[in-house]
């Protein structure tokens, strides 16, 4: 992953995968692995609830993904 950020950004190989994530925007690993992790809770949660739709599924994730973004 870092050698594929460092290359988006045209960087040294002594730049760490955090700055290189950041400057090539890609979402840095566990800040991926949380969202995905509440999208999985949130939806299981409706489908236990039988209130799961598609459109509902689709909120939960742009919603998660924007949060993630402004972190």
């Amino acid at each position: 992953m870092k050698v594929m950020n460092i290359r988006v950004i045209s960087a040294y190989r002594t730049v760490s995968l955090e700055a290189s994530s950041i400057l090539a925007r890609i979402p840095l690993l566990h800040l991926l692995a949380a969202t995905r992790k509440r999208v999985f809770i949130r939806t299981t949660d409706l489908r236990n609830s039988d209130q799961w739709t598609n459109e509902s599924a689709n909120a939960i994730r742009e919603a998660e993904t924007l949060i993630m973004h402004r972190q």
